[in-house]
């Protein structure tokens, strides 16, 4: 998959909500939905909004 943020390729491993926990303890928990990617080649995996998400072949951008 395609991430359209960043331009980076890589296999879609999970798309899941987050709660960040190093907010302060006082303020409300806010689950943000993520999607996890991990790179073709391997490497470290990354994350962005699932509505970033593109299959290979989806254009975007300029192109």
């Amino acid at each position: 998959m395609r991430d359209a943020a960043t331009g980076r390729v890589g296999v879609l491993m999970d798309v899941t909500g987050f709660v960040d926990g190093s907010r302060a303890y006082h303020l409300p928990r806010v689950t943000v939905r993520l999607a996890f990617l991990r790179p073709l080649n391997g490497g470290g995996e990354w994350t962005t909004a699932p509505g970033n998400i593109l299959s290979p072949t989806e254009s975007w951008g300029d192109e």
